[in-house]
């Protein structure tokens, strides 16, 4: 990600205009940096969408950095200074920090970080029409108290996997419940998410409005290059959650020994060295290759060359890259792990049981002998529902109703 600094403080009069452009300030509470280009990149899709929509966008992301990333960005180009950016179009201010502890002290650290980068947003440009924060820990806390302070309302979009794992704590828990208390809307991103988050919700309506795809840029190829090797490829963080382990052992129950088969293993994370060692033991060395971790054309190119994609997580809110390989023309296969349940149906895939290595050596084994039935068209089209133009339109129209504009 490359950005560019320009300085921006000065007001912007609001054009009188019959359609509809409304300012939306963007709060996430995990977006892409320097670092990690890939955190929340979900949210800048979206953020980058509104502006392409012909909304007045901003962004506010206090980004901390990793002691850990000491040599290549030492203190003192990280003193939690403001700084304040053009990226693609949207106003961006990030303010730049080290990592504050993870717990109740460090979120009320964050939340008033982002309460500063509120402030010296609207010196430059006025308040906004609505805040939409992408979480609620911390952003839709932090929502909450810029609608109490400053009445600007907001609407909060659920993505995190906590919910679905369990592992909130009681203060926590507490918290979310407190940054829906006056959400003018609540959105999630599947229907597993969406169960998880009524206890919280206050009786108000959820409603379900999916990541956008890209899928202009993930498109088919003019030409799939026919190979003696059916290649299974994963794309995914090298956590413990992404089931990576799990789809090692699955490939070697069906395919191991078989060279006419690979795996490309496209990611990076904590998670590498201990499944590098677990291929060897496998003896999968000749065939399953670890990529790194990629950019979008890489990831584009290492579908291009795939025939089958698989996401074998333990647990998923949604799965962008489910849709972003189905856009590509490849037929997937996944687990029921929250968020695949809502993407695949019979015609673009399989849904296999979560955690099971039995069954998704077996769906593997599968998926290839009826390959051919797949069409890349029809993949192509089932990805489309999640294009930029129909969450475009499925987020302004949440947009209209908060702001009561037809």
């Amino acid at each position: 990600m490359h950005l560019s600094q320009q300085v921006f403080c000065k007001r912007t009069p609001k054009s009188v205009n019959v359609r509809f452009r409304p300012h939306i300030l963007v709060l996430p509470s995990l977006y892409p940096t320097q670092v990690w280009p890939l955190d929340g990149i979900y949210v800048q899709d979206q953020a980058q969408m509104l502006f392409r929509a012909k909304c007045d966008v901003g962004v506010l992301y206090p980004e901390y950095r990793s002691w850990r990333t000491l040599q290549c960005f030492p203190p003192w180009k990280n003193h939690f200074q403001t700084g304040i950016y053009h990226e693609s179009g949207v106003k961006t201010f990030r303010l730049h920090g080290w990592n504050i502890p993870r717990f109740k002290v460090g979120t009320r650290v964050w939340m008033r970080m982002m309460m500063k980068l509120f402030t010296q947003y609207i010196s430059c440009f006025g308040k906004p029409d609505l805040c939409h924060a992408h979480n609620c820990l911390w952003a839709g806390l932090a929502a909450k108290k810029i609608f109490d302070t400053f009445s600007i309302p907001y609407i909060v979009t659920e993505h995190s996997t906590a919910h679905l794992r369990g592992i909130l704590n009681g203060w926590e828990r507490q918290d979310v419940q407190e940054a829906l208390r006056e959400a003018s809307a609540i959105l999630v991103v599947g229907d597993s998410l969406k169960q998880r988050l009524v206890p919280y919700a206050h009786d108000k309506q959820i409603i379900i409005v999916s990541n956008v795809v890209d899928t202009i840029f993930f498109r088919r190829p003019t030409h799939r290059a026919k190979t003696s090797t059916f290649r299974l490829l994963t794309v995914a963080h090298l956590v413990e959650r992404k089931g990576i382990d799990l789809l090692l052992r699955a490939f070697s129950k069906a395919f191991g020994g078989q060279e006419s088969f690979s795996l490309e293993i496209c990611g990076d994370g904590p998670e590498r060295r201990k499944l590098e060692r677990l291929a060897q033991r496998l003896k999968l060395s000749s065939q399953a290759k670890f990529l790194g971790a990629r950019d979008r054309e890489g990831v584009r190119d290492a579908m291009w060359r795939a025939n089958l994609f698989v996401l074998p997580s333990k647990v998923e809110t949604f799965g962008v890259v489910l849709v972003e390989a189905l856009a590509s023309g490849l037929p997937v296969v996944a687990t029921r792990s929250g968020g695949p349940e809502n993407i695949i149906i019979p015609e673009v895939g399989f849904l296999v049981e979560n955690g099971n290595v039995n069954a998704l050596a077996s769906t593997l084994t599968l998926a290839h002998q009826q390959y051919g039935i797949f069409n890349e068209e029809a993949l192509h089209q089932h990805a489309d529902v999640y294009s930029e133009a129909a969450i475009s339109a499925q987020v302004l129209g949440v947009y209209g109703s908060v702001l009561h504009v037809q």
